[in-house]
């Protein structure tokens, strides 16, 4: 039979006796602790196991956006397989054209984007 909690320690469960049936050795938490307790054990092990996530500065992330636009808006399905990498004002391009025609088009229209970097060819006419 599960006894009363006696020396009115806050209690969760039914009628004011521990869930479970401790004893008085064994107190029971209050609801409110036990939801703080297993929050704050959450947050420090998710940040001790979560790693730094490192991210694309924005002027970078702009420039592969805007020169993706130009070439899709130039070559359309064609510009999928082409990759924009922005790195430290430099913009390489890389992946597969059709032919050099493509190729010429795609560079056309990565410099005439508004992004204000050096192209480097680096694609493959297949």
């Amino acid at each position: 039979m599960m006894q009363p909690n006696k020396n009115k320690t806050p209690t969760y469960g039914f009628n004011g006796h521990c869930a479970g049936g401790f004893t008085k050795k064994m107190r029971c938490m209050s609801l409110p602790g036990l939801i703080l307790t297993l929050l704050l054990s959450l947050s420090l092990g998710c940040t001790a196991i979560m790693p730094e996530i490192e991210q694309t500065p924005t002027s970078e992330a702009d420039a592969q956006t805007s020169i993706k636009a130009a070439l899709i808006d130039a070559v359309g399905t064609d510009a999928a397989a082409i990759s924009v990498l922005a790195e430290d004002g430099v913009v390489t391009l890389g992946g597969f054209v059709e032919s050099e025609e493509v190729r010429e088009a795609v560079l056309k229209a990565a410099r005439s984007s508004r992004a204000t970097a050096t192209i480097v060819d680096e694609m493959k006419t297949q």
